[in-house]
């Protein structure tokens, strides 16, 4: 595996609009493998979905957890979003979102609880998935990098709120709210 890192803010790449992908060539399917082994050893926090630009590689492809498995989604495209938009992951409990790219930062994002998108999967096959909950919402995470939109811009523009771990005075992290 390529030395690769996950790029993180304030890193310009991370802003950057990735570029659609024109054929699965074995550079792309290298690249795909990268992001695939990347993703695999994120323990702390475990990964659930890893775009290309957070490797510094602003192409339209991301892998997300999806059912246990990693999905790959070349050039995806959201076709629908329902009405009904939740803080949630699973059964609307209430969801911290965080990012690999911005490390001790989590979040509310008001994101829709079921999305239609349609992708080529690594075998070049045209696919549609309709998901919902916290596989909805990783998905929806991973399309936001691949247009330069972090989960802070969408706390921003939401008015929601930001917390941070912080390590308190005996040495235990805890997650402290940020006035943003």
């Amino acid at each position: 595996m390529a030395k690769l890192k996950i790029l993180t803010v304030p890193n310009p790449v991370l802003r950057e609009k990735s570029k659609e992908i024109s054929r699965l060539d074995k550079k792309v399917l290298n690249l795909i493998q990268d992001l695939r082994e990347i993703l695999k050893t994120q323990k702390d926090p475990m990964g659930l979905g890893l775009s290309a630009v957070q490797i510094g590689k602003p192409q339209r492809v991301f892998l997300a957890k999806i059912k246990g498995e990693i999905e790959v989604f070349v050039n995806p495209e959201i076709t629908w979003f329902s009405k009904k938009k939740t803080l949630g992951g699973e059964k609307d409990k209430p969801f911290l979102e965080g990012c690999l790219s911005v490390p001790k930062y989590y979040g509310e994002v008001l994101r829709s609880q079921k999305i239609r998108i349609t992708y080529k999967n690594q075998e070049d096959k045209q696919r549609e998935l309709e998901i919902s909950g916290l596989e909805a919402r990783v998905v929806q995470h991973e399309c936001d990098h691949l247009n330069g939109i972090l989960f802070i811009d969408r706390i921003l523009e939401q008015g929601g709120k930001l917390y941070q771990f912080t390590q308190n005075r005996s040495g235990k992290e805890e997650l402290v709210l940020c006035n943003i």
